[in-house]
């Protein structure tokens, strides 16, 4: 277990119903977490569109270079009560504690 409130950015509109797409293999294997604290979900790339995948086989393809959706979010700090919006913690270095 882990101190950190993730969840994924795609909750926010249901999970998409693949983000791999192949012959053989077609699941949800790739997600954007994020920090529910400080962060909110303000905007998604779409799922694809159902009619163009029962056309296709599969990915990569003409229109898909990889078997991997791209996934793409955006983001908002959310405000303290102070009105100042919350710092995310970037810094260098391992958060590990020996």
């Amino acid at each position: 277990m882990h101190p950190f409130h993730l969840k994924s950015a795609c909750d926010a509109v249901n999970e998409l119903p693949f983000t791999n797409f192949t012959p053989t293999f077609t699941q949800v294997i790739d997600y954007i977490w994020y920090s529910t604290p400080t962060l909110t979900v303000r905007g998604l790339l779409g799922e694809v569109d159902k009619e163009y995948a029962k056309k296709v086989i599969g990915f990569p393809n003409p229109d898909f270079a990889s078997d991997h959706l791209s996934l793409i979010s955006r983001f908002e700090f959310k405000k303290v009560s102070s009105g100042k919006k919350i710092k995310g913690d970037f810094g260098g270095g391992s958060s590990r504690k020996t």
